[in-house]
């Protein structure tokens, strides 16, 4: 069990070390996106974005269809603006996220891609 665990532990750091050898050899800007599946959260706060003059509700499995250059900033309503502005489903809050304009028409694609 030990040696697994050493040899684990070895190949993960080699791992680790050849890609910011190769990201520094290539000076290359690299994105990087994490994916992780935790627990579901009870009180998921209300999900919209800002598209130009439009808001439009996203679930959060379409969160990650969103990439991080496309965003201009985020905005986060607690839990009495929230429910003034979107009614019972904001009860937990909101979070608007909005989109830099040239990235609208990018994110709309990849929307309308994921729901066929």
């Amino acid at each position: 069990m030990k040696n697994f665990f050493l040899l684990t532990t070895t190949l993960l750091i080699c791992i680790s070390v050849s890609g910011q050898v190769s990201d520094t050899i290539n000076n290359e800007n690299k994105n990087i996106r994490l994916f992780c599946k935790a627990q579901e959260l009870e009180n998921v706060p209300y999900f919209f974005l800002v598209l130009g003059k439009n808001e439009i509700e996203i679930d959060n499995e379409k969160l990650g269809l969103i990439d991080l250059g496309w965003i201009e900033n985020l905005n986060v309503l607690n839990k009495e603006i929230a429910i003034k502005k979107f009614g019972s489903k904001a009860e937990h809050g909101a979070i608007s996220i909005k989109i830099k304009e040239q990235n609208i028409k990018d994110l709309k694609e990849k929307l309308r891609t994921k729901n066929k």
